[in-house]
């Protein structure tokens, strides 16, 4: 399994974690992070059906899409620009 990169459906996860505690597996790798396999499956089991999962063997790599509202840009929707008028002539 190790050195092998597959690319998992994010609900397909939890059944993996589950597919290596089956074979005796105690920890693995989130993100750079070591996990028991009991967190694993918990964060497997919360993960938004938008995530991306990659695995290789025992390390998974797991990244969520940002669904946080852009930052207001000026210039963008709903912004009102200055409006600058011409100088009146001095009487």
């Amino acid at each position: 399994m190790a050195g092998e990169v597959v690319r998992l459906e994010a609900w397909q996860l939890a059944a993996y974690v589950q597919h290596l505690a089956d074979r005796g597996t105690t920890e693995l790798t989130w993100n750079k992070e070591r996990l028991d396999l009991a967190e694993a499956k918990r964060r497997a089991q919360a993960l938004s059906e938008t995530a991306t999962v990659v695995v290789d063997g025992t390390t998974v790599y797991v990244a969520e899409p940002d669904h946080s509202p852009d930052a207001h840009v000026p210039g963008g929707p709903g912004h009102t620009p200055l409006q600058l008028q011409p100088r009146r002539p001095r009487t």
